[in-house]
């Protein structure tokens, strides 16, 4: 059936991964620029406070969030999200 390929490929840890990864990425960016930056001065942030920011946030976002990509190639190589178990051997 075709809920049981999605599942075997892997494509709701996938989802969740993606999902979570972009709502960090974009989610604390601009929080970061609020705390480095005063906008009451009516101007954009310099560059580098918006790179600086750009990268935490996205570091953040990998920290928290690559480990999904793990445990989904672990899932697609086993099988799907029924299997217990791989054997590499």
């Amino acid at each position: 059936s075709t809920t049981s390929t999605w599942r075997r490929a892997g494509l709701p840890i996938a989802c969740l991964r993606d999902g979570s990864k972009c709502f960090f990425r974009l989610g604390l960016y601009e929080p970061l620029i609020s705390q480095l930056h005063d906008p009451s001065h009516g101007q954009q942030a310099p560059p580098h406070i918006q790179l600086l920011c750009g990268g935490l946030s996205g570091s953040v976002a990998a920290l928290v969030c690559n480990p999904l990509d793990i445990v989904k190639v672990r899932v697609q190589t086993a099988g799907g999200l029924g299997a217990s178990h791989h054997d590499v051997s």
